[in-house]
C-alpha cells in the first residue's frame, strides 16, 4: 500500500461579493450570462473589465433581492423557459444549446442556478420597485417639454380613415351594441375635431 496523499483543484472562490463566494465556474457561467458572445472559460475575474463589473451588480442585485423578499421562489419551468429564449436568440433548439454548452464544460446546474438568480432579480423589480413608480400625465407632459426633439414629434397630426374595434368572440349581442355605441361616440368626436 502506497500512502502518497495527492490533491486536486475542484474549483476555487475568484470572487466574493458582499460575502457570497463565486468559484470559478460560477464566473464562467455569468460571464456566458452576461455576453453571450464570450465563449465559457475559466478565467480570473480583471479589476475594471465591463463583464466583471456587470456580473458584481448583478450579484449584489440577487443577494439584496434573497433578503429583502425570502418568500420569491423561481419555478423551474420559468428556468426552462430563460434556457429556451437563450436557445431561440441564438438560432438553435433547446438540446442543441444545452449539448454545445456541456460541450464546453458548462455546468448545467450551475447554469440554471444563475438563471435563476436573474430571474429572482426580475420578479423582484417587477414586484417591489415597480409598484412603487407612478408617473402622472403632467410627469409625461414635462418630461416632452423638456425635450425639443420629443415636441416635435407629438406636433404631428394624423388622418385615420378607418375605425377598427376588436370583438371577441362569445360577446353577447348586447356586449357588441355598446361596443358599437362607443366607437360611434368616438368617430362623432374626431369628426367634431376633438383628439
Amino acid at each position: 500500500w502506497s500512502s502518497q496523499l495527492f490533491s486536486q483543484t475542484i474549483d476555487e472562490v475568484v470572487l466574493v461579493v458582499d460575502d457570497q463566494a463565486i468559484t470559478a465556474r460560477e464566473y464562467a457561467v455569468l460571464r456566458i450570462l452576461t455576453n453571450q458572445d464570450l465563449p465559457y472559460a475559466l478565467v480570473t475575474p480583471e479589476v475594471g473589465d465591463p463583464v466583471t463589473d456587470r456580473i458584481i451588480d448583478d450579484v449584489l442585485l440577487s443577494v439584496h433581492a434573497r433578503r429583502i423578499a425570502p418568500e420569491v421562489q423561481i419555478p423551474d419551468s420559468a428556468v426552462t423557459a430563460s434556457l429556451l429564449n437563450m436557445a431561440k436568440r441564438g438560432n438553435v433548439t433547446a438540446p442543441q444549446l444545452i449539448a454545445k454548452l456541456e460541450s464546453q464544460g458548462v455546468d448545467m446546474q450551475i447554469l440554471r442556478a444563475s438563471i435563476r438568480q436573474r430571474l429572482l432579480v426580475q420578479e423582484v423589480l417587477g414586484q417591489r420597485i415597480a409598484r412603487s413608480i407612478q408617473v402622472t400625465d403632467a410627469d409625461i407632459q414635462a418630461y416632452i417639454n423638456n425635450r425639443p426633439e420629443l415636441r416635435a414629434q407629438t406636433q404631428k397630426k394624423f388622418r385615420a380613415s378607418h375605425l377598427v374595434v376588436p370583438i371577441e368572440d362569445g360577446l353577447s349581442k348586447t356586449a357588441i351594441k355598446k361596443l358599437k355605441r362607443v366607437a360611434s361616440d368616438v368617430q362623432l368626436k374626431l369628426a367634431s375635431g376633438e383628439s
